[in-house]
């Protein structure tokens, strides 16, 4: 089967495994391991200096075109996200205007015999009559079509075959939202490198030190003051308790914050961007170092010197601070999709505490009321006093957190596999291939 991936206008693809954005890297993960059995061609914006087309050594070819007016949609999508209760650019057909019908030309040379195109479902109609008669599977990895109008987002799946999301969560939203595409809607999930990601070979019983680790953008929607004012709980009493921040202080553009579902924890997060166009806009320029002053600030003095801020790591340096943690701390107060630290943690036999939104609680199986489940627990997003309460649950009872740790990697190796992903993939090419409905 000769598959060809459209990216996103604004993602570059390298032909290799280095890639840049959540997006990107599943799209090069994937196409990686359906090469080893397909064809694969994957089309992609063209940055300056890059050559119009090349293979990598996983025998991936991939195809460049240059994106029109890249910088004037960059601003626009900025400036829109200042303005609330406006549409986001990216979710408008306007949104790199012209980059489909670039993309036309090397579609129809392709001859594909299945095209999967990353997110941006306006671009369909334009692709589809490049190569008629050729199934079209939309990825989706975010909340954009659950903002728009039901009729709009419905008109806008029409031409696609198949629906696949990046969890079950979305998948479920998404039905519910439009539920006469509910059949060709299939969560397929995201991946992790397994071999990477793995637990330590050192067993850390006996060490007196209790570490907790936040991994990813250090911003409000994260729920990184949620997690702070909770430490500040539990400091007083556990004078061995450290924890260490691993990511970059940054602030959520605007446009993006409008595709994220409006909840009491989140608006309670928002407070952080601003109260107005004019502040909105000075915070965004100040960046998000702003946010972390003033989170810091809430801590008592004495407990600041307990909370290490490591900045950004590569993957290789990510691996050990998840070996030489007790408990990952995911507390989002914003619907994640997926929320890849928690899939790299469980990966690496660490147990997780999540809020109770979005995807983390079906990765680490916590369907119970009462938010405990095999890799991790579960907690109302937004709620200092709960997850002060989970944290410390778990950190009194090691003989739960190594069971935890054990079901983590365990969990990881049956579902987070980017294999697992990908064969899941295939079962749904292989069955619009043969005429049948979508099926995971």
């Amino acid at each position: 089967m000769r598959i060809l991936f459209v990216s996103q206008p604004r993602d570059p693809i390298a032909a290799g495994p280095a890639q840049r954005g959540s997006v990107a890297i599943v799209l090069w993960a994937l196409a990686t391991w359906l090469a080893r059995r397909h064809e694969v061609v994957v089309l992609a914006p063209r940055r300056p200096g890059e050559p119009v087309e090349e293979t990598a050594p996983e025998g991936i070819r991939v195809v460049r075109v240059p994106p029109p007016l890249a910088t004037l949609h960059r601003l626009i999508e900025g400036a829109s996200g200042l303005v609330p209760g406006v549409r986001p650019h990216m979710a408008r057909r306007l949104y790199f205007a012209g980059f489909p019908a670039r993309l036309v030309g090397p579609l129809a040379t392709a001859r594909p015999d299945l095209v999967h195109v990353m997110t941006f479902a306006q671009y369909l109609p334009t692709l589809a009559r490049a190569v008629p008669g050729v199934p079209f599977v939309l990825h989706l990895h975010d909340e954009l079509l659950l903002r728009l109008d039901r009729r709009l987002a419905s008109a806008r799946l029409a031409p696609a075959a198949a629906i696949v999301t990046v969890s079950a969560w979305l998948a479920d939203r998404l039905s519910r939202h439009v539920p006469e595409h509910a059949a060709k809607i299939v969560p397929v999930g995201n991946g992790v490198d397994l071999e990477r990601f793995a637990p330590a070979a050192v067993d850390r019983r006996g060490q007196s030190t209790e570490r907790l680790l936040f991994v990813g953008r250090i911003s409000p929607e994260k729920g990184v003051h949620v997690l702070l004012d909770a430490f500040a709980r539990l400091a007083p009493r556990r004078p061995h308790l450290r924890l260490e921040l691993v990511g970059e202080p940054g602030l959520l553009p605007g446009a993006y914050l409008q595709l994220l579902e409006r909840t009491p924890a989140l608006e309670a997060a928002l407070a952080f961007y601003g109260r107005g166009p004019l502040d909105r806009l000075r915070r965004a320029l100040a960046g998000g170092r702003g946010y972390l002053d003033a989170i810091f600030g809430r801590l008592p003095p004495e407990t600041r010197p307990r909370v290490t801020i490591v900045g950004a790591l590569p993957h290789a340096a990510l691996v050990e601070r998840y070996r030489a943690a007790d408990l990952l701390v995911a507390p989002s107060v914003c619907n994640e999709p997926f929320c890849l630290p928690v899939a790299e943690a469980m990966a690496s036999g660490l147990p997780c505490v999540t809020s109770r939104c979005g995807a983390p609680p079906e990765l680490v199986g916590a369907s119970g009321p009462d938010g405990f489940g095999e890799a991790g627990v579960a907690v109302p997003p937004g709620d200092a006093a709960a997850l002060a309460e989970a944290l410390e649950r778990l950190l009194d009872d090691p003989a739960r957190r190594r069971a935890m740790a054990r079901a983590a990697r365990s969990r990881a190796e049956r579902l987070l596999g980017w294999e697992a992903a990908a064969d899941r993939l295939e079962r749904v090419y292989r069955g619009l291939s043969a005429g049948r409905a979508p099926a995971g």
